[in-house]
């Protein structure tokens, strides 16, 4: 076994090089996420800074290589394919259909299929984009009108954050330890909007309701 390893590092010596380099890397980025999470105890310390502080944000994500990896994929993954259909549609396939004579489609119609996908993906890639995706919805100066429209679908026509995220993050907030006492507190709790309105009924959840909560732990 490692003869041929040998045998092979020998015959592509560049590709010996890279494979060690990434693999090397990969497990320097593991082990230092590793030891991030380990020496965290301290709960405050394994949440992302609330209050905009760009050395200590700096140094939140530094000890996590893994997963700043990991979100820069998820979002190639939904951006990349959106940049390729665009050029495909609006600049490869006209350029071609006047070479050989082929109509292209209907620019209207390929605007609004683009946009739904564009407000989706939007939607998947979670509230920083979707904020994104609500500052262009009121630029028409950047946007065309069809592509405004189904961006306006943001601001008040985004799918409601699942029920357990939802109650992890009251828990977290509050204080609370199950499902249950969250219930307790809040009487007909239904889950409303999402995108911005969410986390500012949350932010006025929290800063209504300590002294119910202090009022429920004490009892």
């Amino acid at each position: 076994m490692s003869s041929a390893l040998s045998r092979g590092a020998r015959a592509r010596p560049l590709c010996a090089i890279a494979t060690t380099g990434l693999a090397t890397s990969v497990g320097y980025a593991y082990i230092t996420e590793w030891r991030t999470e380990q020496a965290e105890n301290d709960r405050r310390s394994q949440q992302l800074p609330r209050q905009y502080e760009r050395s200590s944000i700096e140094n939140f994500w530094a000890g996590r290589p893994i997963t700043v990896a990991s979100r820069v994929m998820s979002i190639a993954h939904e951006t990349l394919p959106l940049l390729y259909a665009y050029v495909r549609d609006f600049k490869l396939s006209p350029a071609l259909g006047q070479i050989i004579g082929i109509p292209s489609d209907d620019p209207a119609d390929l605007q609004k299929v683009h946009a739904a996908k564009l407000r989706e993906a939007l939607t998947r890639l979670g509230p920083a984009f979707v904020k994104v995706g609500q500052q262009l919805s009121i630029r028409p100066d950047l946007m065309p009108p069809l592509v405004l429209t189904e961006l306006q679908k943001l601001c008040d026509n985004v799918q409601p954050v699942p029920e357990d995220i939802a109650m992890e993050v009251l828990k977290e907030d509050l204080g609370f330890e199950t499902d249950a006492e969250v219930k307790v507190a809040f009487d007909d709790m239904k889950l409303v909007a999402s995108a911005s309105l969410v986390r500012k009924k949350l932010i006025l959840t929290t800063a209504c309701c300590n002294d119910m909560r202090d009022e429920y732990i004490d009892s």
